[in-house]
């Protein structure tokens, strides 16, 4: 009877052992194998007492899985597959966005970022989300899961139905979160990177709620600070209140005239400030910050408009396109 792999060694230069916990009887045939049907893996087997330890001839490339297959002459072909980790694996780091800010109570979502490319398809078993006193909230999220192409960003929306007002799930359950809070996310150490590498242990992250923020952003707040010609020093743009740090990193560009201007933007982490590095130094002419008007706050509230439209309320009126005019400072002698 096969019952599993007991343990995969590796020395990354030299040989591995691959040991199977088996009892077969001198007549069973085994084979190592990358995937079902794929040629055998050259190596020696060593039949012990209560395993088969496999030597492959060169060393199985790691970070892959493989299958061990198992047959008795009247039998039914048996297998188990297993992972040969990398030698230089580490475990994933996690980071929430925005951070060092409160969310509005109406928040529509966050962002958490690893620094690896994380398991897929089993957010909703690796987050939970309590409250003050230590109650966990039920359903907070939607179970939509959207990973960047690069498996490190995941998507996290709060449950919608529960965050906007007049809809039976809040009304029924209320909201997920409420005004003035202190919430802790909580992310099972269970979870794994792709590589196989689990986080290790469980990552508490504590964050606040302010009053729900129904209101667009506002044009005339954003603060810039001008760098000077000759340099190559940042345009940096601030916001009065946190923008959604996604978007935020592809909503803003730099012109001049109608060409883009080359260079490299960065948001900060919470989404209150952006920064761009021209790769030639700021010429003496204006250039132009435009800012996409759908760009959203922590709300779903854009320049274009609030998330949320009451009918029978004053409307704002939508920005069709943000265009801020600049010229680099003169520099000084």
């Amino acid at each position: 009877m096969l019952w599993g792999c007991l343990a995969v060694s590796a020395a990354a230069e030299e040989s591995q052992r691959i040991e199977i916990a088996a009892k077969a009887s001198p007549e069973a045939v085994f084979a190592v194998r990358r995937t079902k049907g794929g040629s055998a893996i050259m190596g020696a087997f060593d039949r012990q007492e209560d395993r088969l330890v496999f030597h492959p001839t060169l060393p199985l490339p790691t970070g892959q899985h493989y299958r061990f297959e198992w047959r008795e002459p009247d039998g039914e072909p048996q297998h188990v597959e297993f992972y040969v980790p990398q030698a230089n694996q580490k475990r994933s780091r996690v980071f929430l966005r925005p951070s060092g800010v409160s969310l509005p109570a109406n928040a529509l979502r966050f962002y958490l970022h690893f620094s690896e490319p994380m398991e897929q398809g089993v957010f909703l078993e690796r987050l939970r989300l309590f409250d003050a006193g230590d109650r966990e909230i039920e359903g907070p999220f939607r179970e939509t899961e959207l990973w960047s192409p690069d498996g490190k960003r995941l998507t996290v929306w709060f449950h919608p139905g529960r965050q906007k007002q007049g809809v039976n799930l809040n009304e029924d359950e209320g909201p997920v979160l409420l005004p003035n809070g202190t919430y802790r996310l909580v992310i099972n150490g269970s979870w794994r990177s792709t590589a196989g590498i689990a986080l290790g242990e469980d990552v508490r992250i504590a964050f606040a709620t302010t009053e729900p923020d129904h209101e667009p952003p506002d044009i005339s707040s954003i603060e810039m600070t001008i760098p000077e010609s000759g340099s190559r020093r940042p345009l940096v743009a601030r916001f009065p209140e946190a923008l959604d740090t996604a978007m935020l990193a592809t909503a803003l560009q730099v012109r001049r005239g109608k060409s883009i201007l080359p260079g490299s933007g960065s948001v900060n982490a919470s989404g209150t400030e952006w920064s761009f590095v021209p790769d030639h130094p700021w010429s003496t002419t204006t250039c132009h910050l435009g800012i996409a008007p759908n760009l959203e706050d922590l709300a779903g509230n854009s320049f274009l408009g609030p998330f949320e439209v009451d009918l029978q309320a004053t409307r704002h009126p939508a920005v069709e396109n943000i265009d801020l005019p600049f010229l680099p400072k003169t520099k000084r002698p």
